[in-house]
């Protein structure tokens, strides 16, 4: 698969999908410099490169910070046993 084959309308319906986010714009073509307009699981708009989109998941800065804290609470809890390292 070369590079740029990755940046398809499959790939980015199954991510939207996954998600749990909406387009908010149709596209016929997506190349990884095109912004991707969507709904976060939310309901708040954002906007993303595709590549971002694709490298990282479809949510807005407020849903990405509260995922944050929860995968830092369920990693410190398996390594630790606590949910914060100060205790």
């Amino acid at each position: 698969m070369r590079r740029y084959d990755f940046y398809t309308l499959a790939n980015l319906n199954n991510i939207i999908e996954r998600d749990g986010a909406e387009l908010l714009e149709k596209y016929e073509k997506i190349t990884h410099k095109s912004v991707i307009k969507f709904r976060c699981c939310c309901g708040d708009n954002n906007c993303k490169l595709a590549r971002a989109l694709f490298k990282n998941k479809a949510f807005c800065k407020k849903c990405t910070l509260i995922n944050r804290h929860i995968k830092i609470k369920k990693t410190c809890v398996e390594r630790y046993g606590v949910e914060y390292t100060i205790q």
